[in-house]
């Protein structure tokens, strides 16, 4: 949990320090939040290439190449500089973050593989669990300590979380490393991983277009300012902090019932809940919803994750873990900004940005993918399987 933890309290907080960084640097909203979508980007390319150092390293020690750049990077903020030196440091510490995160889902893996599913919504969790605790702690220690304060808090729980990690896990090797060899171009003609990137960046999509214009949204439809706004902040709050309890029922569901109907499942429950939010005319309902789509609307994360693992053997997991979510950051780098093309905190943007995507996902999953176990008990459904899978000839015992 701890990359995810950490990768989760960096992320949330990051709207909360953006008012101070335009005053500090004397920049406009617009370049703030160019930096912000940028480093965004650099956690996805860190993404892409943990796949490559998973294989060429090993899982842990890229968890641990990772963590170190991200508490040094992040670290070296609070010590003055240009904007120019804080973008380079701000940017290189969101690739950091980016290596952990698929190594960790890797990892476990290879820990526990019998429990996919609960184990990666164990993991995805700790985002969330960042999520309820970074947006409060750094707002505090941003009051009271500063800029500089804050930074060296990101800084501390990166170094906090690499000495836990390394500590437990990081002395062991790993059983694999360089012995996996897998391009992309391969993993993509596998017709599973194909449907679960696909499904993924317009998940992923729907849930950043949904976490950045929804507050606002709410606020302005009920006419909330000022210290009533706060309202829509907690319970916005509370459902990040539910999302950790929604992944990990998420990845009891896949154990229990499979991938593909799970993601279905929780894809319809997503849409309408969010729906909710965007058509109700009372406040209370909103809140609601509010809490509600929280504790839904990151499900998909573990799903597709667990749906990977799933869907390859050993040697290229890693490879389709950083695949798979290296399209859900590229999601989430173009639903915040599509949203404000097409209308911004407006019903009609949200619905089509965000409930539809959750529609369209649950479809494709319904009807392109379909669990391994189910694809290999289905002779028609061969060309499914990914072709280094071992199929039996009828007389072994499965």
């Amino acid at each position: 949990m701890l990359p995810s933890f950490v990768y989760g309290f960096f992320r949330f907080s990051i709207g909360f320090l953006l008012p101070r960084l335009e005053s500090i640097y004397s920049i406009n909203d617009a370049l703030a939040g160019a930096v912000v979508s940028v480093s965004v980007g650099l956690v996805g390319i860190g993404v892409f290439l943990s796949a490559y150092s998973s294989r060429r390293y090993g899982d842990r020690l890229t968890i641990i190449v990772g963590f170190l750049v991200f508490t040094i990077a992040i670290g070296m903020i609070a010590i003055p500089a240009s904007f120019y030196g804080f973008s380079l440091l701000f940017l290189l510490a969101s690739f950091g973050s980016g290596l952990t995160i698929p190594a960790s889902y890797s990892l476990i893996g290879q820990i526990i593989p019998q429990r996919k599913g609960i184990i990666v919504g164990i993991v995805t969790s700790g985002y969330n669990l960042g999520g309820l605790l970074g947006p409060p702690a750094v707002t505090f220690i941003l009051v009271n300590y500063g800029w500089t304060g804050s930074f060296i808090a990101f800084s501390s729980v990166g170094l906090v979380g690499l000495l836990f990690f390394f500590v437990i896990l990081g002395r062991k090797n790993d059983s694999h490393g360089a012995t996996g060899k897998v391009s992309t171009l391969s993993l993509l003609r596998n017709k599973l991983i194909l449907t679960l990137v696909i499904a993924n960046f317009i998940s992923d999509l729907a849930f950043l277009a949904y976490v950045s214009w929804t507050p606002s949204y709410v606020t302005n439809r009920f006419n909330m300012r000022g210290s009533s706004s706060e309202l829509i902040g907690t319970f916005f709050g509370a459902g990040v902090g539910l999302g950790g309890l929604g992944a990990i029922f998420a990845g009891t569901m896949f154990d229990k019932i499979g991938g593909r109907k799970s993601a279905f499942l929780g894809g319809i429950a997503s849409a309408l809940s969010a729906l909710g939010i965007y058509l109700t005319n009372s406040l209370l309902v909103s809140v609601a919803f509010i809490v509600v789509t929280g504790f839904l609307s990151n499900t998909f994360w573990t799903l597709l994750t667990a749906m990977a693992q799933a869907s390859t053997i050993r040697e290229d997991r890693a490879g389709a873990i950083s695949l798979v979510q290296t399209a859900g950051f590229a999601g989430a780098f173009v639903g915040p900004a599509l949203t404000g093309l097409i209308g911004g905190a407006t019903s009609s943007a949200l619905i089509t940005v965000v409930v539809l995507p959750f529609i369209v996902y649950a479809a494709l999953l319904a009807g392109a993918y379909r669990d391994p176990k189910e694809a290999i008990d289905r002779p028609a459904l061969q060309s499914n399987v990914p072709d280094r899978i071992p199929r039996s000839s009828g007389n072994e015992t499965t």
